[in-house]
């Protein structure tokens, strides 16, 4: 099914905070009676955001990853996530 909104979450050396994203992620997701994605863009993160993020994706079908070879700063990592939304809202 189509997602009928799109998230997208740039993320740079989150690990201290990841928890409490998807906790409140997670909980608009279930509280929304519209479909969500949420796009976590991992913009080179030197931490283990990466690692927390492909669990999550696994974890929960909602959430998609993606993952730039390095640091190129919130406006490229956000460009890319927009990318990858598979809605235009």
């Amino acid at each position: 099914m189509t997602p009928q909104i799109s998230i997208v979450v740039p993320l740079y050396n989150e690990e201290k905070i990841f928890s409490l994203l998807k906790e409140r992620l997670q909980k608009l997701i279930n509280s929304c009676p519209l479909s969500i994605e949420v796009v976590l863009a991992d913009d080179g993160s030197k931490d283990n955001t990466a690692m927390l993020m492909t669990a999550l994706g696994v974890e929960n079908k909602a959430f998609h990853c993606i993952f730039l070879a390095r640091n190129f700063g919130h406006q490229i990592a956000l460009t890319a996530g927009l990318s990858e939304c598979k809605n235009r809202y």
